[in-house]
């Protein structure tokens, strides 16, 4: 018998570390954010003492 002598693809020992590499920076990008909801009395007062870095507005639905 004939034994087929394949050989492993040489891009699959490439691509494979580089999306697992790929997937824990974007699980530590994620984590490291952190999302606080506020009162716009508080957000201002943060805003003036300079302590907000970021700020992500969104719609509040009916339930909040």
């Amino acid at each position: 018998m004939e034994m087929n002598n394949r050989k492993h693809s040489p891009t699959l020992v490439v691509e494979a570390p580089l999306a697992a590499l790929m997937l824990l920076f974007q699980y530590i990008y994620t984590a490291t954010q952190h999302v606080t909801r506020t009162s716009h009395s508080r957000f201002e007062a943060l805003l003036r003492d300079g302590k907000i870095a970021d700020v992500q507005v969104v719609a509040r639905s009916p339930a909040d």
